[in-house]
């Protein structure tokens, strides 16, 4: 084999190996989808050690239930959202409470890619601060 074609085919088995490695990263990086419930049948009891556990791309499942704390995206481009948005029983009976400045705060460049849907916040309501959420069907009560 000529040094010509020692190189031809090292140079292929390069873009092999190159290839294999953006593959076995895209995999590795896949979305997560994580329940959060108070009741503890979960993989999370509070929404916040969820979104710190969690990377872009996830789907946060919020169970039904009364959430006392105030949570914080962190610029994370991730969906929080009830177990059924669209319900409005469910979306009544999901609820952050908290008496901070802010219910859910969104301050470290979170886009469209930030989603919060179909929870309700009472006592603090929403804080965007350098932020373009998207919020959706969500009830802002008691603030």
């Amino acid at each position: 084999m000529s040094a010509l074609e020692y190189l031809k085919a090292g140079g292929c088995m390069n873009k092999r190996i190159a290839t294999l490695t953006v593959l076995v990263l895209a995999l590795s990086c896949s979305a997560d989808v994580f329940t959060v419930d108070d009741d503890g049948v979960a993989d999370f009891q509070t929404i916040q050690d969820a979104i710190d556990n969690s990377w872009h791309g996830d789907t946060l499942i919020i169970m039904p239930g009364t959430y006392e704390e105030q949570i914080a995206f962190g610029g994370r481009q991730i969906t929080v959202r009830s177990e059924d948005p669209e319900d409005p029983n469910v979306v009544a009976n999901t609820v952050i409470a908290s008496d901070s400045d802010a219910g859910v705060l969104f301050e470290f460049g979170e886009n469209e890619d930030s989603v919060l849907m179909g929870l309700t916040i009472t006592g603090a309501g929403i804080l965007c601060t350098g932020a373009s959420p998207t919020l959706f069907g969500n009830v802002i009560r008691d603030c």
